[in-house]
């Protein structure tokens, strides 16, 4: 999988001299130029998307970086018609490490496709267990690896919310990449509920599953019986 920047794009550069300076690209593309200001140093490491997190650097190591277990984006909801197909901009956690000025992002999450089709408004719940789908971590930059801190397993992502109409998705033909931490995980499974129903009219399971970083899995199409 590739990274691909928008114009407004903003990462974060640490070193032993920069604490989670904010640079920004004027332009979009496979590549991008992100400007800022930063103290001069041997090597600088890079988040994206910049986050106000608290990342701090420890030699090689990165902690504070999230994977929000709620995501959402606007082109999911009301007003949003046509076949659209998007992420939340927070969500797709990746990394870079350089010695001067060019990087090359590493994606950390692995991406979950899901078409919501039909004329039905509502939201998802992705659950598994046997790992951290989401929530905080610490980066071994040296080899890509996420390490959970939560205090708390994070089970669960909530993709668009319960009782909230402002944030359902408006599944007339969306397409929705969803990012978790890779990992392995035990009973596995996606839900589609309808707004402001608790029961869930479509669900995909498996009882036990590999996620890679940097892959994207196709779970189908989601279409109100």
């Amino acid at each position: 999988m590739e990274v691909s920047f928008s114009a407004g794009d903003q990462i974060s550069i640490l070193s032993t001299k920069n604490s989670k300076k904010r640079f920004t690209t004027a332009s979009g593309g496979a590549t991008a130029t992100f400007s800022g200001a930063a103290a001069n140093d041997n090597g600088f490491y890079a988040i994206s998307p910049f986050r106000d997190d608290n990342i701090t650097l420890d030699v090689d190591f990165i902690s504070g970086v999230t994977i929000p277990d709620y995501q959402w984006s606007d082109n999911w909801g009301s007003g949003s018609g046509g076949l659209r197909a998007s992420w939340d901009p927070a969500a797709p956690l990746a990394y870079a490490v350089t010695e001067g000025e060019s990087l090359q992002f590493h994606n950390l999450c692995a991406i979950l496709k899901i078409r919501a089709t039909g004329a039905w408004v509502g939201y998802f719940r992705i659950l598994a267990f046997g790992g951290n789908l989401a929530g905080t971590f610490e980066l071994d930059t040296s080899t890509g690896e996420l390490i959970s801190s939560n205090p708390e397993p994070v089970n669960t992502i909530n993709v668009g919310a319960s009782g909230d109409y402002s944030h359902s998705i408006m599944a007339s033909d969306k397409v929705l990449y969803i990012c978790i931490a890779p990992g392995e995980y035990d009973e596995f499974s996606v839900s589609a509920f309808e707004y402001r129903k608790y029961t869930p009219f479509k669900q995909k399971t498996k009882s036990n599953v590999t996620f890679e970083a940097g892959k994207i899995y196709d779970l189908g199409t989601f279409s109100y019986p």
